[in-house]
């Protein structure tokens, strides 16, 4: 039996899933200084740095930049 994934990432699927989250704001801040970085692959949203998906670690509090950039 497959499951549904959901392919849409989004401040409450992760708040449900128990992370803390930031602002959207700040993830927006975040995400652009990603979509500038040469370390991201765009087509599968990731990098090169730490192999995250980053639309979803963008949100994360906890989270920071490989290269230190946020």
């Amino acid at each position: 039996m497959q499951t549904e994934i959901e392919t849409e990432v989004n401040p409450e699927n992760l708040k449900s899933s128990g992370y803390l989250i930031t602002s959207k704001e700040v993830r927006d801040a975040r995400y652009d200084v990603c979509r500038a970085c040469p370390n991201l692959r765009p087509v599968v949203k990731t990098c090169t740095q730490c192999g995250c998906f980053m639309p979803a670690k963008t949100w994360l509090i906890k989270a920071h930049c490989p290269d230190y950039w946020w």
